[in-house]
């Protein structure tokens, strides 16, 4: 066996400070049973007890932001006497240190990246081992994100697991990454050329040739490379073993419609025998952004049809299941989104992996929110993100750019484009082969000067929902291309909020005042969309589009629509379990399935006799029958929209259907509206 792993999801919890909480001694009989992931800020960040955008101050949390003490007790088995032991935490919010045994093993500072000590030398084989976290979110200056309308939730809300390997192992002591480092350097239809790096590390007492064995694997398990090479390692020292292979006539990663994956095996044996083996994801693939006709993936036009996402989920913060996460990912698979931006901050690497698996084009990104510092220990902890960041998710083929910042200039006066550019210099050194990006917000004064930092641009524009009317979309996207100097704009949020128990017909009046209240019809996210989405389709120099968000998620700092604690723009609610109309509005424009939707069907009690029936459907004709009669076909426009107007509705139920025929396939949908006797 050439590693072990041991999962650590039993732990004790104690909220608060503890003195000595690393101690053997220290009895934790009476504290919380827990099973990791885990969060202690599951509930109170969805009670909108604070304030809007979080800056850091005590009074403004409304959550609990400071410490919690985890412990566990692991058994190993003897023979790791030979063996190399490590602990691994997927991420832990936000400073956390870790001890083995009463001692100290490590400290890390950031919420979202993966974490690797080595615990060898403190580890007691065939007996019973402690690992005791302190974690703690409380705010700190030296690391980002200094203030953002999210939580920085507490806790090991990851995975968390002890790794043995062999004397001689691929590292996992990188910045937590992987250790194998697959670069494509070049890739056409005809050919790909792919670098390899390797990090090989050694606790032998001297010197050995080791073999490093080089397979890449095809989806259909076909091995269609191998090479093997002899490397002499130093004990004591992390080496770097390197490669390139090619692979004619590549089956491309070509999106949606064919996310193929290939598999890169690298093994090392001594004598004969395995020592380690790393299996890493590849997807072939090149792209490029044409500053007038957009996203080009492979060859070909492609724009990036997308959302954003945030982490957490009702109840449960941001301690998710791989369930979880594959609900997320299938239900932006099925609205037909070509895109996800992971925003804003790393993601857990089993999203990546989901990204690669359903041709999802990933924008991933670092905690650079809002605001930052000029002091050295935030400059260090920011370019630590970056790094963690490049490294642990290098080979994920999904991922096409790296995200360096969003609406930063926007809270402070100093300009902080000098970080931003030093940041972008760190991420084209790390990797070369990928774009780095921004999302900008407003484009005057020291903002203009962030604009043209990163390889492409982005802005995160809000017309009819935060100022300006949605019409406006397509002249605004127009100004934005000229303030990135004609390389082509992202849209790298837009959208606007949905209450579930609000609607209206016609629209009221909106502005500011409307989008902070406690009105949000759903409706009005809607014709947002709408609006919005057909000026963004009509604009070829907009190389990509993300919906903000994909899921409505929690903010203890917001108290608008019919719930505190909520960011309701999502097209999904937070729960998972009620996809709003908008959502179906993308399915009917993105996605291939045959479909029909009734909107406004949440909205039964009705005191207005008169009404709109609008339907979103893929579908060349829909049909309409009220109660029964049949009112022939609706009107469609070119963004899959269908309407008819001045329904009379009748007395009590009322019975809404509509119909339509896709290759010989029937589809139906149906929904009952009351209207009061009273009307």
């Amino acid at each position: 066996m050439t590693q072990q792993r041991i999962e650590l999801d039993q732990w004790k919890f104690l909220k608060k400070e503890v003195e000595n909480g690393c101690s053997v001694e220290l009895n934790d009989a009476e504290w919380n049973d827990i099973t990791v992931p885990h969060t202690w800020n599951s509930h109170d960040v969805q009670t909108g007890g604070g304030k809007m955008l979080d800056f850091g101050k005590k009074k403004n949390h409304g959550y609990y932001r400071g410490t919690g003490w985890y412990r566990t007790r692991v058994s190993v088995p003897t023979d790791v006497t030979n063996k190399r032991v490590f602990v691994k935490f997927e991420a832990i919010g936000d400073i956390s240190e870790v001890f083995c045994n009463g001692k100290f093993v490590g400290k890390h500072e950031g919420a979202f990246a993966a974490i690797c000590y080595e615990i060898t030398d403190l580890i007691k084989p065939g007996e019973e081992n402690l690992i005791a976290v302190m974690a703690n979110n409380a705010p700190h200056k030296h690391i980002p994100p200094m203030s953002g309308d999210f939580p920085v939730m507490g806790g090991i809300y990851r995975p968390a697991y002890i790794l043995i390997k062999n004397l001689t192992c691929i590292s996992p002591l990188d910045y937590a990454s992987p250790g194998v480092y697959l670069s494509q350097t070049e890739v056409t239809n005809e050919k790909a050329a792919v670098d390899v790096k390797v990090k090989l590390d050694s606790k032998n007492t001297e010197s050995e040739d080791i073999q490093v064995k080089l397979s890449v694997i095809d989806a259909e398990n076909n091995i269609i490379h191998s090479s093997e090479d002899s490397v002499s390692v130093d004990p004591n020292m992390i080496s770097d073993y390197t490669s390139q292979f090619m692979v004619n006539n590549p089956h491309l990663w070509n999106g949606r419609s064919d996310p193929y994956m290939y598999s890169v095996a690298v093994q090392i044996y001594n004598h004969g025998a395995m020592l380690d083996e790393s299996i890493q994801p590849l997807g072939l693939r090149y792209y490029h952004i044409d500053p007038k006709k957009g996203f080009f993936l492979n060859g070909k036009s492609y724009p990036i049809y997308g959302v954003a996402r945030h982490q957490d989920r009702q109840d449960k913060g941001w301690a998710l299941s791989k369930a979880d996460q594959e609900e997320d990912a299938r239900l932006i698979q099925e609205m037909g989104a070509r895109g996800v931006r992971l925003s804003h901050y790393q993601h857990d690497d089993y999203f990546y992996h989901l990204s690669d698996e359903l041709g999802l084009l990933v924008w991933a990104e670092i905690s650079l929110v809002n605001k930052v510092r000029f002091d050295q220990e935030f400059w260090n902890n920011a370019s630590t993100q970056l790094i963690e960041l490049i490294r642990q998710n290098f080979n994920h083929p999904s991922i096409f750019c790296w995200g360096i910042g969003n609406e930063l200039g926007f809270f402070q006066i100093k300009d902080p484009s000098p970080v931003v550019k030093k940041l972008n210099s760190l991420a084209k050194k790390e990797d070369p082969t990928r774009y780095t990006a921004y999302a900008a917000i407003m484009a005057g004064k020291i903002r203009k000067n962030l604009n043209n930092v990163t390889d492409i641009l982005a802005a995160n524009l809000y017309p009819g929902w935060y100022g300006k009317q949605a019409e406006d979309m397509g002249e605004i996207v127009k100004k934005w291309q000229k303030f990135g100097n004609n390389r082509g704009i992202g849209v790298s949020e837009y959208g606007a909020g949905a209450a579930l128990s609000q609607h209206e017909w016609p629209l009221g009046k909106w502005g500011f005042k409307q989008a902070f209240g406690n009105w949000h019809p759903e409706e009005r996210q809607s014709y947002v969309h709408e609006i919005t989405f057909r000026h963004l389709y009509e604009s070829p120099f907009v190389w990509g589009t993300f919906v903000w968000n994909m899921f409505d998620f929690g903010v203890a700092g917001r108290n608008e629509g019919d719930t505190p604690g909520r960011n309701d723009k999502g097209l999904v609610s937070y729960d998972r379990k009620v996809l709003k109309d908008a959502y179906f509005f993308y399915q009917a424009n993105l996605a291939k399935k045959p479909m029909v939707y009734i909107t406004s069907r949440r909205w039964v009690n009705r005191t207005e006799p008169k009404t709109l029936v609008k339907v979103y459907s893929n579908c060349e004709e829909v049909t309409i029958s009220v109660n029964g009669k049949s009112l022939g076909k609706m009107q469609k426009n070119p963004m899959h929209v269908f309407t008819i107007e001045g329904i009379t509705l009748a007395s009590g139920e009322n019975i809404i259907e509509v119909s339509t025929t896709s290759n010989g396939e029937k589809l139906k949908d149906s929904c009952t509206w009351v209207l009061s006797r009273s009307a």
